[in-house]
């Protein structure tokens, strides 16, 4: 028997076995909705070229600092109800500071 036929053969016996509750796996689990309204309070949402403008403005950023500029940014649109992109561009250029050393 080849070893696609024997995974066959031993995904047949897997599925046969009476002891394995299949359905469980498509039963619905209950869910712990605590904290999704603070999480979904405290979501962004960018358009493709806002994020783009973060993800540029990130690559900038040591590897090792990235998610102390990316909370930085998130931290200060949150003081926005609805952001632009002016409002962005402030946010990125304040999460800089410190975290980029200028080439002068």
């Amino acid at each position: 028997m080849t070893q696609g036929g024997q995974a066959t053969s031993q995904a047949q016996q897997i599925m046969s076995d009476p002891t394995v509750d299949w359905w469980a796996l498509f039963r619905l689990k209950p869910v712990d909705v605590a904290g999704t309204a603070e999480t979904m309070a405290a979501m962004l949402a960018f358009t493709d070229s806002q994020l783009r403008a973060v993800w540029v403005a990130a690559d900038g950023v040591p590897v090792e600092k990235r998610g102390v500029f990316l909370e930085r940014v998130f931290a200060r649109l949150q003081l926005h109800h609805g952001f632009t992109d002016a409002d962005l561009d402030d946010a990125v250029r304040g999460a800089l500071t410190g975290l980029v050393q200028s080439a002068a």
